[in-house]
């Protein structure tokens, strides 16, 4: 695809409280403009690795190298401009006593030569233009789409260079999740986002993913790229 972005070497994570190895010997690339795709059943070690890259926990062994430089060497605040993460749980990424608005304005970090308000309609018509009309409601008030949408939106602010999707479509009716993939790889393509996805929807798999891995037991078991070709059911195994 182009130049690196990350470089995954030797990673290795074990439980403190149990000596459990949920990550081991983990090594993969991620180039500029990737979109991976990483499938597993539920224990294979599919989150662990994206909490690792996200800071979350601390790998026992091996690094993980962002731009050519250990993670661990970055301030979190520099990293976090660079690298950010949607989960399924919309309150890592929403605060839900507050308004949609309210929610918009606490991601400005600069001031930016149009009214608050004129930004506010600008940005969200791509997402989704009824949100507009919603922006004095309370998050807590709005559907799983809208605040998925919401989630996306508010993230793409300030894009970042990597952006981190833990099942982040899973709790929505199969109609809207498809609609916000479909605005994820919009919008990352428009703005040259490089993505890493943990999911068990395997069509999305299939479609969006231009190089898929499977973990089991936290270990690579699978990868192929889309010039190998892959279908669903050649991926079921690895799931389920």
């Amino acid at each position: 695809m182009g130049k690196q972005l990350l470089k995954i070497k030797d990673l290795e994570y074990i439980l403190p409280h149990n000596n459990q190895k949920v990550l081991d010997n983990i090594s993969l690339d991620v180039d500029c403009g990737d979109f991976i795709v990483i499938i597993g059943h539920n224990g294979s070690g599919k989150s662990s690795l994206l909490n690792a890259i996200n800071k979350n926990i601390s790998f026992s062994k091996g690094d993980i190298l962002f731009d050519s430089k250990s993670i661990k060497s970055f301030a979190n605040k520099e990293y976090f401009k660079k690298v950010a993460t949607i989960t399924q749980n919309l309150k890592e990424s929403l605060f839900e006593s507050f308004s949609v608005f309210e929610n918009f304005l606490m991601r400005l970090e600069k001031i930016i030569p149009k009214t608050d308000n004129d930004l506010f309609y600008d940005f969200m018509i791509p997402y989704n233009e009824s949100m507009i009309c919603k922006k004095n409601v309370l998050v807590s008030k709005l559907s799983g789409g809208e605040k998925q949408t919401l989630a996306l939106a508010l993230t793409l602010i300030n894009p970042p260079k990597l952006l981190l999707l833990d099942e982040h479509t899973s709790a929505l009716d199969p109609k809207i999740s498809d609609k916000i993939m479909d605005m994820t790889i919009s919008v990352m393509k428009e703005r040259s986002i490089t993505c890493i996805m943990v999911t068990h929807n395997l069509e999305y798999a299939v479609k969006y993913g231009n190089k898929i891995y499977a973990l089991q037991d936290g270990k690579i078991c699978y990868y192929s790229d889309k010039s190998d070709g892959v279908s669903k059911q050649e991926l079921l195994k690895y799931c389920f």
